[in-house]
């Protein structure tokens, strides 16, 4: 899940301009689902020469990703399809078509509601108040009956103190039911946009503007 806050993205090529938010999208959005062999190894590209991804196999799926799996770095299509290639194509054995692939996220992304999960507990997006990352936890642990999420954060200076806006929040999976389940220890060696959220640092979650 990643939630989009500003108009400027932080990648690892550094910073880069935003395309707009739509104006319909109001909530957490999908980054990508894809099968892990631990916590900082992935199988990836798992196709010969084509991962054979086409839009139109997906067409009946479209206005819903428009709204739920969007980007602001690139085009939408030019994100599904990187995800598609890269993470889709080595679950074929669970996940055996593009269609059902992106079927499945949108699935479970409507079932691991992040918005309800905090609103739950009063956690709503501010621009004046922070959260304690562990309150967050607990708001997702409570929904989804977890104990271990994965987040990343930004940290900036606002106001004269440093804070940190949240950016993504990793929920982990059972292969074989889909079910949430604990995520293993936060990765490492990845681009500067994922840092970890600190614990003794106040989060935001901004509203869009």
């Amino acid at each position: 899940k990643q939630w989009y806050q500003r108009r400027v993205a932080i990648t690892a090529g550094g910073r880069i301009d935003c395309r707009p938010i739509p104006s319909d999208v109001n909530s957490w959005t999908i980054h990508g689902l894809w099968p892990t062999i631990d916590a900082t190894h992935y199988p990836q590209d798992c196709y010969k020469t084509t991962c054979g991804y086409s839009t139109k196999k997906i067409s009946n799926l479209v206005p819903k990703l428009k709204k739920e799996w969007i980007s602001v770095v690139t085009t939408d299509e030019a994100f599904w399809e990187h995800e598609y290639c890269k993470h889709g194509t080595c679950c074929t054995d669970v996940l055996p078509s593009q269609n059902t692939y992106f079927s499945k996220t949108l699935d479970l992304h409507g079932k691991l509601n992040i918005d309800d999960a905090l609103k739950s507990d009063g956690i709503v997006p501010s621009a004046k108040k922070g959260y304690k990352l562990n309150d967050i936890t607990s708001a997702i642990s409570d929904a989804f009956r977890v104990t271990k999420i994965n987040y990343w954060c930004r940290s900036v200076t606002y106001k004269g103190r440093k804070v940190q806006l949240i950016l993504e929040i990793w929920v982990c999976l059972n292969r074989s039911s889909f079910s949430a389940q604990d995520c293993p220890s936060r990765p490492s060696g990845l681009p500067e946009a994922y840092t970890a959220c600190s614990d003794t640092v106040d989060v935001y979650i901004l509203p869009k503007s």
